[in-house]
């Protein structure tokens, strides 16, 4: 909880690292889903 508040604050102060974060967020889900689909066979 602490640390997700600090990267929140981090993220706040510095908008262009909120735009990197969801950019990660989405790459990170859509291979987790890849992987899942390749793993479903």
């Amino acid at each position: 909880m602490v640390i997700w508040y600090i990267s929140l604050k981090k993220r706040v102060s510095n908008p262009k690292k909120i735009d990197n974060y969801f950019e990660i967020q989405s790459t990170l889900h859509y291979i987790c889903h890849r992987l899942k689909q390749s793993l479903s066979f």
